[in-house]
């Protein structure tokens, strides 16, 4: 009884042995299989394999489990898919403007004139402010053609109505957006924060921001203002500053001394 005993007692520390070695091969296996890298050498949290999640009871299963374990290859990484548009494109889409003659004005034809500056007019064809700002625009965006700057401003027309709209773009020398382009139009008005037309934005040929005071730097230094930057703005402000400033500080009966000279 006692010896029956013993050799039971044996048989279960030998069954016990045996587990410890099966859990002991199956953390090995399974610690194996996380230690996976990619080629740029950092380690990835991976699942683990279904046929990890059993321990093997024998020498033949273990060594099974083993070639699978060193054949297994990891997910690939999902690529993040990004949009391919860039510059012009990426703000004002891919289609087509109308130009002042009421055909088409290409994207390629709008990134080859405006290498130095894109001018965002969000204007309204009814507004007074709006058709004497125009006026002022007109004449300084000739004087920037006629100096040979690559520059070239685009009408965003705020109108709802589509007559408003043609008539809108027929007062103007540069292309315009298509007004059926209404959610490109919205998702501008948000991103500028336009408030009010007019309304004159001044971006890159990468579409970054230049300025959002064009209209203040048109109606002030006209196009003297180019490139159209917050720094040129603040420049010219501050010489018109110091300008006003020696004004008042001169006497008022300096060139009349001067011509007794």
């Amino acid at each position: 009884m006692t010896a029956e005993g013993g050799r039971s007692h044996e048989g279960n520390t030998k069954t016990t042995a045996e587990g410890s070695r099966s859990k002991k091969t199956l953390t090995r296996l399974t610690s194996k299989s996380l230690e996976v890298k990619d080629s740029k050498s950092r380690s990835k949290s991976l699942s683990i394999p279904e046929f990890l999640l059993y321990a093997p009871t024998d020498k033949k299963d273990t060594a099974a489990t083993k070639r699978r374990a060193s054949n297994f290859t990891p997910p690939a990484t999902p690529r993040l898919v990004t949009s391919r548009k860039k510059g012009f494109s990426a703000l004002l889409g891919t289609s087509a403007l109308i130009s002042d003659s009421g055909t088409k004005y290409s994207m390629e034809k709008l990134a080859y004139y405006a290498k130095e500056g894109l001018g965002l007019y969000f204007t309204s064809a009814n507004s007074g402010p709006c058709k004497r700002f125009t006026e002022v625009l007109r004449e300084a965006y000739s004087n920037l053609l006629k100096d040979g700057r690559r520059i070239e401003i685009v009408t965003i027309c705020m109108d709802k109505e589509k007559k408003d709209y043609w008539m809108c773009t027929k007062q103007m020398p540069w292309p315009s957006m298509h007004f059926s382009l209404n959610l490109i139009r919205k998702r501008l008005v948000k991103r500028f924060k336009v408030h009010r037309s007019p309304t004159l934005i001044f971006v890159d040929k990468d579409g970054k921001l230049l300025t959002s005071k064009g209209r203040k730097a048109i109606y002030l230094y006209k196009d003297k203002a180019f490139p159209f930057t917050d720094s040129r703005i603040q420049e010219l402000t501050e010489l018109k500053q110091w300008d006003d400033t020696m004004h008042d500080l001169r006497p008022r009966n300096a060139s009349r001394s001067m011509k007794e000279l």
